[in-house]
């Protein structure tokens, strides 16, 4: 028994963040229907990676990512009978959720109020670049688009060099998270009320708790934070430090001159951690450059690993600047943790797929494979839906089913 069994989910959404707040559902339990079209499809079918680099919307190496554990319908919503398909879904359905912009569920004629008609208790989730209303709620966009307006590019780089996008795109990555406490609120709220919602979530909204912080030291002090590179005013040292091997690196931070002394007994108190200048935080901080050049002379005589681990026994904040492959094969929390999990799949073959950061411990999760495209068109329409035999292939002889 998973958290969410018996929890029914029809998901019109694409790309990143709606699909994995579906395939978070999915995993926990919920039977989660996903709506594709083959005239339209999901852009993580058109990504590569491909498997064997053959380009088909069943051999890309993303898409599998975002979509654990879902059931695919492939259906054309530009015509009636796609339209009606989509409203038994919703009929049968808790939650519906949508990523589209503005007005894109409206020009179906399945927007909220519509919705409702459909079943009353419907909770319909809305995820957008800027929401659903405002002067700028037009604003079409992904997530890259909604962290640059939310101003975590400024902040991001190098005083000396221009904005810098991280290579996971936030609103993303924490979107659906935030997608998912919403949504046990909504459900939990029905449990009570017998009533549904109307959640309108904004990328741009959710990327601004990132920065609160910034927000509020402009708000109360008019400082405009820029670009520092790894610099803190909390601590120093504070970067990541080179280290024995190609390319490896160890993170280091030390915020208080006592970690301060334990670091430089490590060390082995060479002559120049006597200085005064480097005596105090305000201290290390004015002469950062030189400290950081200082301490790469000492990190690099160790590995990332040994380094790490010796420092974090003496109680300062260390930790190894990982690959992808650290991550997979030579992480023990990971392994421990069973975070990765290798998956069967009809094309892709043996896959690795990602696991999800809660544990629970009576009602743990399952991933799932993702599915082929439209590979449940049958299941969903004669077994969920209850359409006969006939009804279905009518549906694929005129073009319904695409």
């Amino acid at each position: 028994m998973r958290a969410l069994q018996g929890l029914k989910v029809v998901d019109f959404t694409w790309v990143v963040a709606g699909p994995i707040c579906g395939a978070y559902l999915a995993d926990f339990g919920a039977q989660v229907i996903k709506l594709e079209s083959r005239g339209h499809p999901d852009l993580c079918r058109l990504s590569s990676p491909y498997k064997d680099d053959k380009v088909d919307l069943d051999y890309s190496l993303g898409f599998p990512v975002f979509n654990n554990g879902k059931n695919s319908i492939t259906l054309n919503l530009g015509h009636r009978r796609g339209i009606e398909i989509a409203k038994m879904l919703i009929a049968w359905s808790d939650v519906v959720i949508e990523n589209f912009g503005p007005g894109g569920m409206k020009r179906w004629g399945l927007d909220y109020d519509e919705l409702r008609k459909i079943k009353e208790d419907v909770i319909l989730v809305s995820i957008s670049n800027q929401g659903q209303s405002g002067p700028l709620s037009t604003f079409k966009g992904w997530g890259i688009h909604a962290a640059g307006v939310a101003g975590l590019y400024h902040i991001t780089g190098w005083p000396d060099r221009e904005p810098t996008a991280p290579p996971d795109v936030y609103p993303d990555v924490v979107t659906p998270v935030t997608t998912l406490c919403v949504i046990m609120a909504a459900l939990d709220y029905r449990q009570r009320t017998g009533r549904g919602q109307y959640i309108d979530i904004s990328q741009l909204d959710v990327a601004l708790h990132s920065i609160a912080p910034t927000i509020l030291d402009y708000a109360v002090n008019q400082n405009e934070q820029m670009r520092c590179g790894n610099h803190s005013a909390d601590a120093c040292p504070n970067n990541a430090y080179r280290c024995k091997g190609d390319e490896r690196w160890c993170v280091i931070s030390v915020s208080t001159d006592e970690e301060w002394k334990t670091l430089c007994r490590l060390m082995g108190s060479p002559k120049w951690t006597s200085m005064s200048k480097f005596s105090t935080l305000p201290g290390r901080i004015a002469n950062e450059r030189e400290l950081d050049e200082l301490m790469e002379a000492w990190t690099c005589r160790y590995t990332p690993e040994g380094l790490a681990l010796k420092l974090q026994k003496a109680g300062i904040a260390a930790g190894v600047v990982k690959t992808g492959e650290d991550l997979v094969y030579r992480d023990p929390q990971l392994r421990h943790r069973g975070y990765f999990s290798f998956l069967n799949h009809p094309t892709l073959g043996k896959y690795m797929s990602q696991g999800w950061p809660v544990k629970l411990s009576k009602t743990p999760y399952v991933v799932k494979r993702s599915p082929l495209l439209g590979e449940d068109n049958e299941f969903i329409c004669t077994k969920i839906l209850n359409l006969s035999d006939e009804d279905f292939a009518s549906l694929v002889n005129d073009g319904v089913l695409q």
